[in-house]
């Protein structure tokens, strides 16, 4: 073989590597993956990226979730493409709404006026990537609340609607960043409210504790004291009797220690609610209850001229459930020098002075023998009390007077009937009848014209005056 024949020979199996080497490279451009024309999308939310290769894109294509508006219930149905959208992480609405979705809010407010037995649940959802920058528990809440307001600006019950959240792990955000159709509404009848059974608590009326002083004599070397002291029925002056084994035994003591004693004055003083009333000649009920006792010291042989006797206003008295007042009597005692015996012996004669210059005056209707006893004419018989318990031995005495109305004989009858009628209400109410002269002048001394109205008005009168030494 020739030389060059030979060459050929090997040259031709080099060429045919080289031809085999060119043609996988060749063929493999056109499936080979060129990284430099590789092009990623990426999309905030869960849109994952689209790829291109070579000039042909292979691109998977992401949908974002919409449910649109729907709210369906026994008598609506409404639906709607466009629902509540909301941009990435926000609680606000996006605006303006589309038109289908004005209409269906505008139907959804008119049903809820019309139907106020009918309750709407908003449900605000939200994707678990969100930020809540919100006041709320979650960012779904917050999105419920914002429609809720947007419900009731409309014109719906603010009790019709109430809120909930829910998270939307499959919500998928557009190429905006937005979510949409983020609100659910549910329409139901409102639950009747539960009336819980009234249940009357028992009224517990809290009465208060009756107030009792009871009986002391402290001071001067006395020491007499006692939890029963001298009560009353409301409004009267009248000791309620028979006394306790305690009280008994102190009044007797009493008693005694002031008649070995004769230096000793002891003042009684009577106490009353403001709330009584006082039916007694006395100015208030605490001066007569205090003359009541006074009166059966000195039946027990105690002194007149060792009491004097006074009246209180009490107003933190409490009665009992009987209606009683208890220890409504204080005593004091006090020693009686001789200068304060000669200061009592002028108060008492300047006093009998000014009785009889100006005697206790009353007054009748004709026919009449009815008292009346005005605050001036109380005042002006607790006087004459007075000066009676200062001098035992003097008397009151009651004289009856008349108009010349009808004949003498007949007024000096009524003129007396008159004066025994006044003694008999003065004994009544607590003074001594042993004290008392009755009188009848009958028309005798008149002390204004009986031509007159006015004038036998006047002479209609019994008068008190004192006798300091009677025959």
């Amino acid at each position: 073989m020739k030389k060059s024949n030979k060459k050929y020979l090997i040259l031709l199996p080099i060429l045919w590597i080289i031809g085999c080497i060119f043609q996988y490279f060749f063929c493999c451009e056109k499936t080979t993956i060129d990284s430099k024309n590789v092009v990623a999308s990426t999309v905030t939310g869960n849109v994952p990226p689209s790829i291109a290769v070579d000039n042909k894109s292979v691109t998977k294509e992401i949908i974002p979730t919409n449910t649109g508006f729907a709210v369906v219930s026994d008598n609506v149905n409404l639906k709607g493409k466009h629902g509540f959208d909301f941009a990435v992480d926000s609680a606000e609405p996006l605006q303006p709404y589309a038109t289908d979705l004005d209409d269906n809010i505008s139907k959804t407010v008119q049903y809820l006026k019309d139907n106020s037995n009918k309750q709407l649940t908003v449900i605000g959802r939200y994707h678990s990537d969100e930020k809540n920058n919100t006041g709320f528990t979650d960012l779904g809440l917050a999105r419920a609340d914002k429609i809720k307001a947007q419900l009731t600006k409309l014109g719906v019950n603010t009790d019709q609607i109430i809120t909930e959240s829910k998270v939307y792990p499959e919500a998928i955000a557009n190429k905006d960043k937005q979510y949409l159709g983020m609100i659910n509404l549910d329409i139901v009848d409102r639950p009747l409210p539960v009336v819980e059974p009234k249940v009357e608590e028992p009224t517990v009326v809290e009465v208060p504790k009756a107030t009792n002083s009871g009986f002391s004599i402290v001071g001067e070397g006395l020491n007499f004291q006692s939890t029963n002291g001298f009560d009353f029925a409301s409004n009267s002056a009248e000791p309620i009797q028979p006394y306790m084994a305690d009280l008994d035994q102190n009044i007797a003591k009493a008693v005694q220690y002031f008649k070995d004693h004769s230096d000793k004055q002891l003042t009684v003083v009577g106490r009353y609610h403001a709330e009584e009333e006082n039916s007694t000649p006395f100015p208030n009920l605490g001066l007569a209850r205090a003359q009541r006792v006074k009166d059966q010291l000195i039946s027990l042989g105690t002194n007149s001229q060792q009491i004097i006797t006074e009246g209180k206003l009490d107003t933190k008295a409490v009665a009992n459930e009987k209606n009683q007042y208890l220890g409504m009597i204080d005593f004091s005692v006090k020693t009686l020098d001789n200068e304060a015996v000669n200061v009592r012996h002028q108060k008492m004669d300047t006093l009998l002075s000014n009785l009889n210059a100006n005697p206790l005056t009353l007054y009748f209707k004709t026919g009449s023998a009815h008292i009346q006893l005005s605050t001036t004419q109380k005042e002006r018989l607790v006087q004459i009390i007075s000066y009676l318990d200062y001098n035992p031995s003097a008397k009151a005495v009651i004289t009856g007077h008349t108009d010349n109305t009808g004949s003498r004989n007949t007024n000096i009858t009524i003129a007396k009937k008159r004066a025994k009628f006044v003694a008999d209400y003065f004994a009544n109410n607590g003074l001594n009848n042993s004290q008392f002269i009755i009188a009848s002048k009958g028309s005798d001394m008149p002390i204004a014209d009986n031509s007159t109205s006015e004038g036998r008005a006047k002479n209609r009168r019994v008068t008190i005056t004192i006798d300091k030494n009677p025959k």
